[in-house]
């Protein structure tokens, strides 16, 4: 039975247990399994009776009280819910460090870290997006934008940097003091760096000055809430000043931002082994901290079981008797010197006018407008996403510095960067939307599209592979804007002109090579005629007006009928005739013929199988053209006789 229970703690077996321990009597084993029954449960106060229970026979190892710790973990996310405070802070910082951005590297997905943030190792992926990176692919460079942006808001950040890399630099010499003093100069530059404060919680701790490092560790958390190191930190100090019971209830809040933070569970954990002593005071402690948690516990859910296990322990919770968190002002800090002023104008990103930014800041080395879906080059440049996409069809190389973009090509990701784009929508709202509102009135001006090729037909596919800068273009264009059409027409008078009967391609799919070429899938869609021609970006568009088969008089239909199955059959005799290379080549290139569909004299283009013959037949391009602008379905079928037969009296 115990085994059983055992294989699947989270079916809440407390009962198989309890009815042990009631027949068998007291028990280590038992109650140790009890007790993470419980948790597992949620049931932290009967949870923490049981392990107190059992560990007055023997202590508890440290791999049973994990459940516990995990259970406290779970109501704690439960019970907390964090501040929705905007997210405008974090525009100027780094999505690891949390700090302000020192050398930003932006990554494939889009998301920029401090370069010394990004880990070393070779696949990594984001912490934000969860995408996979390549470090050894990752040019490392530097986001001019983005540091021109913070050398212009934070003037006195290069300083600042300098100061805690020397700082580093000593801390990992294990020259503490001299750590500490450059610290300490940086902060009085930087006063409100949470980063720099928890450094200096660190540094204390080294050097065994532990209300100190308590004090930053207060300073961090008042500087940036959402940050789980200066709550780690802030534990460590108390656990040296021997305030356990201040130490979990931290400790929760530390688990509650990163419940994966394993270094603060194994904290915890020692913590709880520790204080499971029978009568102890910090036991009393202990509950009090735990308090608001046992008010999920149902008292009629085995109440009557854990009072009597527990018994030698006594069950009367008392009041918080732990004392409330040291509030320290960040005023206060002996090693600053002065007072941290909260609305300093190096430290708050969120006011609108602090740092008085323009539309020149972001403005496109490329076509010199403000930046629309601002893309970070792996050189460090910022440009237009189509503006960039545009110079990358004529050549792969930066427009700027010439660097090779082959790698970065071959990725088709072109993420915007989210940093620039957050910080361009919070300070200058109003030119973000004037762009986009100018690049929609240039894209969708009335007209299609068209494509200088070969000629299309209705619900045939067409695969397409694509090379010319300006169909390249045309055809991300086509996907960006989610038309995913364009019209095809074959090119007149040496290419200098297009035919003005066309028909409208469907993009089923697109494959990019690593040199920028495409091979794009279709399929045939609407037949129309040309009205009028126009150019865009290179390519030619036009104002088409579709076109349809003309309707048959329900008197005309049976014979119509008649006339559609005869050629079908005679179409089907001749392709099922074709052996060897000829019959390849028509499966290779437009598929097996297509099956006889149901007759439908409403049908705007026909049966699937007369463009297919159409398609499949050596016919002159002109030719091809005139059946495809054939209204008539009587007409096209005549015509489609007449080639068979003409084909099957010159096989014979």
């Amino acid at each position: 039975m115990v085994d059983l229970a055992q294989q699947d703690l989270t079916t809440n077996n407390c009962d198989v247990y309890e009815r042990i321990l009631r027949e068998d009597g007291p028990n280590r084993e038992i109650l140790v399994q009890l007790a993470i029954s419980y948790a597992c449960g949620g049931k932290i106060k009967l949870a923490f009776e049981a392990y107190v229970s059992a560990n007055a026979y023997k202590s508890v190892n440290l791999s049973d009280i994990q459940h516990l710790v995990k259970a406290l973990i779970r109501c704690v996310k439960d019970k907390k819910k964090r501040d929705s405070r905007p997210d405008t802070y974090d525009l100027f910082r780094c999505g690891q460090c949390l700090s302000l951005y020192e050398n930003p590297v932006t990554v494939a997905c889009g998301h920029t870290y401090c370069k010394n943030c990004l880990p070393k190792d070779e696949l990594q992926k984001c912490i934000k997006c969860n995408r996979p990176f390549n470090m050894q692919k990752l040019s490392m460079s530097t986001n001019i934008l983005l540091s021109s942006l913070i050398k212009k808001c934070f003037p006195g950040s290069a300083e600042i940097v300098k100061l805690k890399e020397n700082a580093h630099g000593y801390f990992t010499a294990k020259e503490y003091k001299k750590a500490l003093d450059t610290y300490i100069c940086a902060r009085k530059e930087a006063p409100n760096d949470y980063w720099i404060a928890s450094n200096l919680s660190i540094i204390n701790m080294k050097l065994g000055h532990f209300n100190k490092a308590l004090e930053h560790a207060d300073t961090t958390i008042k500087l940036c809430p959402d940050c789980s190191n200066g709550y780690y930190r802030k534990a460590l100090a108390l656990v040296e000043l021997a305030r356990l019971e201040e130490a979990v209830k931290v400790l929760l809040d530390c688990l509650t931002l990163t419940p994966e933070k394993k270094v603060a569970m194994d904290l915890l954990a020692e913590i709880l082994l520790k204080m499971l002593v029978p009568l102890h005071d910090q036991q009393r402690g202990l509950k009090s901290v735990l308090l608001p948690y046992f008010g999920d516990v149902r008292e009629s859910d085995g109440g009557n079981t854990c009072e009597t296990l527990t018994e030698s322990c006594g069950n009367k919770l008392l009041d918080d008797q732990g004392a409330s968190e040291k509030k320290t002002d960040v005023s206060d800090l002996e090693e600053t010197g002065e007072k941290s002023n909260h609305s300093s104008s190096s430290s708050d990103p969120s006011d609108d006018n602090q740092f008085h930014l323009t539309k020149e800041d972001f403005e496109c080395a490329i076509c010199m407008r403000f930046l629309l879906e601002p893309v970070t080059t792996p050189c460090g440049h910022t440009y237009c996403r189509e503006c960039l996409n545009r110079c990358l069809d004529h050549q792969n190389v930066c427009p700027l510095c010439k660097q090779s973009l082959v790698e970065y090509l071959a990725d088709h990701c072109h993420a915007i960067t989210h940093a620039t784009n957050s910080i361009m929508k919070f300070y200058l709202p109003k030119e973000c939307l004037k762009s986009e509102q100018q690049y929609e009135t240039e894209q969708l001006n009335g007209q299609i599209p068209i494509f200088e090729s070969t000629v299309a037909y209705p619900q045939i596919r067409c695969p397409l592979h694509v090379f010319e800068p300006r169909y390249k273009l045309m055809i991300r264009q086509c996907m960006e804007l989610g038309t995913r059409q364009f019209g095809m027409c074959i090119p007149i008078k040496n290419g200098q002109d297009f035919a003005s009967i066309g028909c409208m391609l469907k993009i089923l799919d697109v494959h990019y090579f690593t040199d920028g070429r495409a091979l794009v899938e279709t399929v045939g869609g609407r037949r129309f005629k040309v009205l009028e021609k126009g150019n865009k970006d290179g390519y030619s568009t036009a104002k088409v007006e579709f076109i349809a088969d003309t309707t048959v008089h329900q008197d005309g239909v049976p014979a119509l009928k008649k006339m559609n199955e005869e050629t079908y059959t005679a179409v089907k005799n001749w392709y099922e005739k074709l052996v060897g290379p000829p019959r390849d080549r028509i499966d290779q290139h437009a598929g097996p013929m297509p099956p006889l569909e149901d007759f439908d004299c409403n049908s705007v283009d026909g049966q699937t199988w007369s463009w297919w013959f159409i398609r499949v037949m050596p016919i002159e391009p002109r030719a091809q053209q005139t059946l495809l602008g054939m209204t008539s379905l009587s007409n096209r079928l005549n015509a489609i006789k007449r080639i068979i037969n003409y084909t099957c009296k010159k096989a014979t």
